[in-house]
């Protein structure tokens, strides 16, 4: 009897962890529940006057379905997609995660598009605690993190602060959740 009382502890203390994990990323990640000042955050487009001008770039290589290598100053330089968390290709030993060949797929064919262009966030830092560059990614002025969000290939990742375009991205991520596209 004590070790069914012992059992049954150890299931509800775990069925409370994740009550309360799937409480705290709802909270984050509907959007309903981010706060409304992400809703006076202005879209982003190549034209947006508050950002520094659009950079026209050349694509080196898709690395996965959020970074890319572009050719900058003479050099191959990594880009992180601002707006965007794709599930990641292995490295070594590691295995893909679910989806991750087809995200980076899409992004290969939607860069392949059209014309490219970085575009800055001053609420963003200039580059990550990886190096990368963090820039808004234009294909022919629309956004790419918008486009591979709505067509379900990864979800909306905030970095450090909420930046330019957040509630369309979220809007981005709903749609193609609610509509079953993609990873979802």
């Amino acid at each position: 009897m004590r070790i069914r009382k012992q059992v049954r502890r150890v299931i509800y203390g775990g069925v409370t962890v994740a009550i309360a994990a799937a409480v705290a990323w709802a909270y984050t990640h509907i959007p309903g529940q981010v706060t409304n000042a992400l809703d006076t955050l202005p879209s982003i487009t190549a034209e947006s006057p508050q950002f520094r001008a659009a950079e026209p770039v050349t694509l080196e290589r898709v690395v996965d379905g959020d970074t890319i290598v572009i050719s900058y100053e003479v050099k191959p330089k990594r880009v992180r997609i601002i707006g965007i968390d794709t599930p990641e290709l292995g490295r070594g030993a590691k295995a893909d995660e679910c989806y991750a060949q087809e995200g980076t797929q899409a992004l290969t064919a939607l860069l392949a598009a059209g014309s490219i262009e970085l575009v800055s966030d001053p609420s963003q830092g200039d580059t990550d605690k990886y190096g990368r560059l963090l820039r808004h990614v234009t294909v022919d002025g629309r956004s790419v993190a918008v486009e591979m969000l709505v067509a379900g290939m990864g979800h909306e990742y905030t970095y450090s602060a909420p930046y330019a375009g957040t509630a369309d991205h979220w809007a981005a991520e709903t749609a193609a959740r609610e509509a079953g596209a993609g990873l979802w």
